[in-house]
């Protein structure tokens, strides 16, 4: 993965905002290698704070990073059965 922004930096203001990459970043940051179940819990956390890539916080980078997920073993359609399980368990 490519660290394309240097990692947020917080004052305690509200104006700074977790962009959802953030935690791929930190990882990065620390050189942990992300394993194939790491990088599909990332990647689901992602598509679960963007929409699914229709939120306004879907940015190039966040696309950038979850197509190194994806290089890194996430897969996507796992996705939905993922997002079905939680949705069971919480009926």
């Amino acid at each position: 993965m490519r660290l394309n922004r240097p990692l947020a930096t917080f004052d305690g203001s509200n104006e700074q905002q977790l962009q959802p990459t953030d935690g791929i970043y930190l990882i990065e940051a620390l050189h942990i290698s992300i394993t194939k179940s790491m990088a599909t819990n990332m990647y689901t956390a992602i598509a679960v704070d963007t929409g699914t890539f229709r939120y306004s916080n879907t940015s190039s980078d966040v696309l950038r990073v979850s197509a190194d997920l994806v290089e890194a073993g996430a897969q996507p359609a796992q996705y939905q059965s993922i997002c079905t399980a939680v949705e069971e368990e919480s009926v």
